[in-house]
């Protein structure tokens, strides 16, 4: 199974008012005013403002993309889009050959599941005063699913031991188990998962990355993931979806992904306090038993700061390229695309 996604864009109107009455809230007829002039009157302007913009990307069944980037950048736009629950304004998505880009939302039900995190109102449904069991088998009722999968999702995300406790004496990391619980009950070819480990402690958190990786590995289903935790990107992605106000900035492999970037790492020996003076501008990563480690960006900027310890009379120890993080190399994508984003068009929120 392929999912293809082809210049995917989804636009939202802004209505801008170019003249604004000021009303006291006991005043009804400046309240009477502020309608006219917001919604009647021919001071209103309609802009068409892109949350997604010429997103694509293809992938494969039994792979994870995880979709990174700022707050803003439009990943839970792109996920709600895949899901069905918004209609794209340009562009296609294609599942092993068929259209599903104009289909109605049940084609959409049929492939794929969005399971939203806690932060996106995804524990509304559940009733503090049942149990999970209960909560699970309502939820299955209600959409029409597998109630005997009940047992299997608990155990699946560890809560088959707490299946007869009531919800309301769950922790955060619990509830965030029963969430995700709650999607896998129904089984699909791809499961669009919008930042569903925030609110959940380390521990629970790298269990859960491990079932999703069990998913893609041995259930052979694809996985698109939305996070803005960049060790969480390290650890579950076969593929990276770099998005920054809205548009795609990179699409490639975990290890392509690394590449953007590399990192200079410079060991110098000496009295701390002077070393650090003598590497200002340098990114200083430890000083600390007479040696000071920075990470410098580029070959120019080591140059400069290797000029100025031969000033000083400072010998340095090393000089070695080390493989950049996810994280700095995000870090180093955010600061390169800063001023060229800024022209490109206005870019809603996800």
């Amino acid at each position: 199974m392929t999912l293809r996604v082809e210049n995917l864009s989804r636009a939202f109107t802004r209505y801008v008012f170019a003249k604004r009455v000021s009303y006291s809230s006991d005043d009804p007829g400046g309240f009477l005013n502020e309608v006219f002039s917001r919604y009647l009157s021919r001071g209103v302007r309609r802009e068409r403002v892109y949350a997604v913009r010429g997103v694509s990307f293809e992938l494969s069944r039994g792979k994870v993309l995880v979709v990174i980037g700022p707050n803003g950048s439009g990943k839970t736009t792109l996920l709600r889009v895949l899901a069905g629950l918004l209609a794209p304004t340009e562009g296609r998505i294609v599942l092993d050959g068929v259209d599903l880009t104009h289909a109605p939302f049940s084609a959409y039900a049929r492939h794929f599941t969005y399971i939203p995190g806690l932060t996106a109102s995804g524990a509304l449904w559940l009733n503090a005063g049942l149990t999970a069991r209960r909560c699970l088998e309502l939820y299955a009722e209600a959409y029409g699913l597998d109630r005997s999968r009940v047992p299997e999702v608990l155990e699946l995300v560890g809560l088959a031991e707490h299946a007869d406790a009531r919800v309301g004496t769950f922790s955060t990391g619990m509830v965030g188990r029963l969430v995700l619980a709650a999607g896998l009950l129904k089984e699909a070819s791809i499961y669009l998962m919008d930042e569903p480990l925030v609110g959940l402690s380390r521990e629970v958190a790298l269990d859960v990355m491990g079932l999703l990786r069990s998913l893609a590995s041995e259930a052979k289903a694809t996985v698109i993931y939305a996070t803005n935790d960049l060790e969480e990107a390290e650890r579950l992605a076969d593929y990276v979806l770099f998005l920054h106000e809205g548009r795609q900035v990179f699409y490639g492999t975990l290890d392509e992904f690394r590449g953007l970037a590399r990192r200079l790492v410079l060991e110098v020996e000496g009295p701390p306090e002077l070393l650090v003076e003598a590497l200002r501008g340098a990114a200083v990563v430890d000083a600390s038993g007479g040696r000071v480690k920075a990470v410098l960006s580029s070959l120019e900027e080591a140059h400069e700061v290797l000029r100025e310890l031969s000033a000083r009379g400072i010998p340095f120890k090393s000089l070695r390229v080390a493989p950049p993080t996810v994280e700095e190399i995000y870090m180093h994508v955010i600061r390169r695309r800063g001023s060229a984003s800024a022209g490109a068009g206005r870019v809603a929120s996800s």
